[in-house]
This record gives C-alpha cells, sequence and structure tokens, in this order.
C-alpha cells in the first residue's frame, strides 16, 4: 500500500503456514537459521532467504516486520519510505526518457523443494566420466520432480536407476535391488534421510551401500553432521549437472577401489593358507606309521578356487584330508575357500572331542554339513558353490573313509588295479540339495590313493597308467607333473597322494558302500 502523505511504500508477504514463535523473531533473520532442524520436518529451505533480505533491506534502508500467530500464519512487511530523486533521473523525467530495465521474469510458483530441478539443466561442455558398468543407483527422495531431474541426468551417463518417493519403502526397495550407491534425500517427513541411513548401516547386508546426502541443509555443521553419520559424501541443493555426475563417479571409484583392495588381501590370505600346507613335512610328522602323504598346488596367474587341508590330530592317530574346488575368478572363489577353511578350524575342536563317540564317517558329515550351511551363507551373495572331497585316515589300521560332495571321483590302487570311486553328485551350494556319498576301505601294503582337482586336465585312465606301478610317492608326484597338462595360467592345480608303504605288516582289502 502506498501512503501519500508519507511519500512511502508498504509491502506486506502473507502465508497460511505453520508460524513463528514470538521468541524467535529476533533470531529468524540469522544466516542458516532453521525454526525445525529435525531432518523429519515437512518442509525445506538453506536458511539463508530473510538472512538475504535483512543484509539487503539494511542495505536500501528498508524496514523489515514481522507478525506472526502459530498455526495460523505469518505476516512480513517491507516499509520503503521515500528517496530524493537523483540529479541523473530528475533530468531524464524532465526529457521524458526514463526507462525501466528489463529483467528476467519472477517466478511466482517457486518452490525451494523443486531447487534442484532449475540448477541441474544448467549444464557446461566439460569432459565427464562415463558409467563404466551397468551399476544400479537407488534414489530416495519424497519429491517426484527431483527424482525425474536426477534420473534424467544419470541415465544419460549410462547409469541404472531406480526411483523410490516413498521413504518408509525405501530399506524394502534397498533389500531388492542390492544398488552400487544410493542418493538419499535427508529432509523427508515421517521417515527422514537420517534415519534410513542409520537403518542401511545396521544392516549386515546393506551397510557395505555407498550413500550420498542431498539436502537443502547447506551449513558446514550439517555437512559434518551428514558424513559424521556415515553418509560416504553430501550434495547441498541447488547444485548441478556436473557436480552430481563427479560426486558418483568419485563414490563409485572409490568403492572399487576398496574392492580390489579386500580381493588383493583374500587372495593373499588364500596364498598363505596354500604355502602353510606345502610347507608342511609330512615325512617326518608320519615317519612313525605306515601311511605317507605328498601334496601338489600351483596356483593360477590369478587365483581360482582350489582349496585342500591335511589335519593331523596326534592323540586320536588319524589324520583329516579335505580338497575343494571353486570355478571362476579371483574374489569370488577366494572368499569361498576362506569360508570352507574357516568353517573347517572352527569345528576341528569339536571333532576331535566326539572320535570315541562318532564314526569317521560321520565326523565327516558333520565337517562336510558345516562348510555347506557357511557357504549357502555366503553363497546367497555370490551365488556359486565348491565341490568337495573329504577324507578320513586311520593311521594305525589303515581304514579310509571317503566322502564325496560333487568332487572328481578319488583314485585308488590295489595290488595293480586301478580304479576310481564315487563319481561326483551335487555340489555344495545352496541351489543344489546336497548328497553326501561315503565309502570305507583298509588300505594293503603298497596301495596308493590320489585326489584332484580339474586343473589336472588328464583323462583318468592316463593317470591310471601313470600309478599302476607301485614306486615312491615323490617318483609318482613327479611323473604325474611330466605326462600330465597344467595350465598354470588359467587355472590352480591341485593332487593329494597317499600311499600304504610295502613293509607294512597289515595286507587286507575290506570295501563297504
Amino acid at each position: 500500500s502506498y501512503h501519500h502523505e508519507q511519500a512511502s511504500l508498504d509491502i506486506e508477504i502473507r502465508d497460511t503456514g505453520i508460524g513463528i514463535e514470538k521468541s524467535a523473531f529476533e533470531t529468524i533473520f540469522d544466516e542458516f537459521k532453521q525454526l525445525q532442524p529435525d531432518a523429519r520436518r515437512k518442509y525445506e529451505g538453506t536458511g539463508i532467504g530473510l538472512a538475504t533480505v535483512k543484509n539487503l533491506s539494511e542495505l536500501l534502508s528498508i524496514d523489515v516486520k514481522i507478525d506472526s500467530e502459530l498455526n495460523v500464519g505469518t505476516t512480513f512487511t517491507l516499509h520503503i519510505p521515500s528517496m530524493p530523486a537523483s540529479e541523473d533521473m530528475l533530468s531524464e523525467q524532465a526529457q521524458g526518457s526514463v526507462k525501466l530495465e528489463s529483467h528476467r521474469p519472477i517466478n511466482t510458483n517457486y518452490d525451494s523443494d523443486n531447487q534442484i530441478a532449475s540448477a541441474a539443466t544448467e549444464a557446461d561442455n566439460h569432459t565427464l566420466p562415463k558409467a563404466t558398468q551397468d551399476y544400479q543407483i537407488l534414489v530416495v527422495d519424497d519429491n517426484p520432480i527431483n527424482c525425474e531431474v536426477l534420473n534424467d541426468i544419470l541415465s544419460f551417463e549410462g547409469y541404472q536407476v531406480s526411483i523410490c518417493t516413498r521413504p518408509q519403502e525405501a530399506l524394502d526397495l534397498c533389500r531388492k535391488l542390492k544398488p552400487d550407491i544410493m542418493i538419499l534425500d535427508m529432509m523427508m517427513p515421517e521417515v527422514s534421510g537420517e534415519d534410513i541411513l542409520r537403518a542401511v548401516h545396521a544392516d549386515q547386508d546393506l551397510r557395505n551401500i555407498p550413500i550420498i546426502l542431498v539436502t537443502a541443509r547447506a551449513s558446514q555443521d550439517d555437512r559434518l553432521f551428514g558424513l559424521g553419520l556415515g553418509a560416504d559424501d553430501y550434495l547441498a541443493k541447488p547444485f548441478l549437472r556436473d557436480e552430481i555426475i563427479l560426486r558418483v563417479h568419485n563414490v563409485l571409484t572409490r568403492r572399487e577401489l576398496t574392492k580390489a583392495a579386500t580381493e588383493k588381501l583374500l587372495i593373499e590370505t588364500s596364498m598363505e593358507t596354500m604355502k602353510d600346507q606345502r610347507h608342511q613335512d609330512w615325512q617326518s610328522i608320519l615317519s612313525t606309521y605306515d601311511i605317507e602323504i605328498e601334496t601338489y598346488y600351483q596356483s593360477a596367474e590369478q587365483i581360482t578356487g582350489d582349496w585342500y587341508s591335511v589335519y593331523y590330530v596326534s592323540s586320536q592317530k588319524e589324520l583329516y584330508v579335505l580338497l575343494g574346488d571353486v570355478s571362476g575368478q579371483a574374489m569370488t572363489p577366494a572368499l569361498l575357500t576362506l569360508t570352507a577353511s574357516g568353517a573347517f578350524n572352527g569345528i576341528t575342536a569339536f571333532i576331535e572331542q566326539m572320535s570315541s563317540h562318532l564314526s569317521a564317517g560321520e565326523r565327516l558329515k558333520l565337517i562336510a554339513q558345516s562348510i555347506h550351511r557357511v557357504i549357502c551363507d555366503r553363497d546367497s551373495q555370490l551365488n556359486q558353490g565348491m565341490s568337495m572331497a573329504f577324507l578320513h585316515v586311520d593311521l594305525e589300521s589303515g581304514l579310509l573313509t571317503y566322502l564325496n560332495a560333487g568332487h572328481t571321483p578319488l583314485i585308488h590302487r590295489h595290488k595293480g588295479e586301478v580304479r576310481t570311486m564315487l563319481a561326483p553328485s551335487a555340489f555344495l551350494s545352496q541351489q543344489q540339495e546336497t548328497r553326501l556319498d561315503l565309502t570305507e576301505f583298509t588300505l594293503a601294503a603298497s596301495d596308493l590313493v590320489l585326489l584332484y582337482t580339474d586343473g589336472l586336465q588328464t583323462e583318468s585312465k592316463e593317470l591310471a597308467k601313470i600309478l599302476e606301478k607301485d614306486q615312491p610317492l615323490r617318483a609318482a608326484k613327479s611323473k604325474i607333473l611330466k605326462s600330465c597338462h597344467i595350465d598354470s595360467g588359467k587355472d590352480d592345480c591341485t593332487f593329494i597322494l597317499i600311499r600304504k608303504r610295502p613293509d607294512a605288516k597289515k595286507d587286507k582289502f575290506e570295501e563297504t558302500a
């Protein structure tokens, strides 16, 4: 309204919003001041709008007054006093040539929650990194326009984008999709981004998903708070298209570097496990018995998944031999082999205690079932399984118990006759019902047993020719290495030879299927 007597102008801006408490009148014009700092509030804002109004008003000698009633609304009044005209303006008025500069029209329908939409369209000509894989990105924001803009930007860059506008459904969708990264709005009603972030980090299956927080709260304290919650990065509205792309790219790059470092550590750990086994002097350990053993392990350039363990129980005078094989390259097989190794190490003490209560076959089944359970837990994430052979040797009697879970058949030589035993059934995997086939027989003098993985690329008939004549184990090992094809660049190769010495006192052969 214009006051002719005072030559002044009052401009009133009213709303019918939530209102402002009178105690906040003095601080409402402070920078980054938020009346409702809770992340679940329904209305966003940067906290700089009224601070800007105050600064401009003081610069132009304009009074700003506020009147508000809670749950009714707020009225801001700008009192603009009359000002003496400058000499230039008086001159232009006299000549009738006063001109108004044409400015960009004001958007009267402006919504602060949609700042992202206008800012995100301001792209430049910089070369930005494209998605190098089919990365899955989940965008969680209760504002559909924000989601649409992010979807357009990221999809154009080659990312697979899924949208969630109902924050209460975000966790279920996250569990279903297992995205490579989540872009999460901080300020949402009912369920806030803070709630979702905490829930993701508390979930064993989701905690490794990188999260970029998006919010209009842009103060340094807000940024530190978001990062303190465990967010991987922080985006303040409004932001540019280029910024979105670069931050997503950088977070995913850090994720891949971490994954590569983890993979390297797993491979090195697997290699160390195999190294410990290879360095065992089994000739000395078993010198007091009629049983001797030789092992061979050759890793590929990238470890695939062969794993074996020879476990000697001196108190029971018995030997456990486990051999497993996982197809594939690098990290996935390494995870499964370490899983199997950990499961076996975890059950050995219990198996020793149960030696007098359970048969050797029952103990092997317990070991196989224990490894199968942990493989199923891991396999739900990796979608892969492991073939395994389990062997128990009574070092005094020579009784050998053999259990096969999807592995290549055991080769047994007895009195010059070589044969395979127990063809492979289903391997240890979540996708298949495991059948554990078991057999027992007693090793006679000069009897030999061979366990091997598919890295030994030779027909069983060829192996039978190599092993049909009695010979020292090291000689048999050398002949296998000389005669059989081993592609050390593409696959692991493992085999284990067990023999009863020719001078053994007992010479009998029994078999029970």
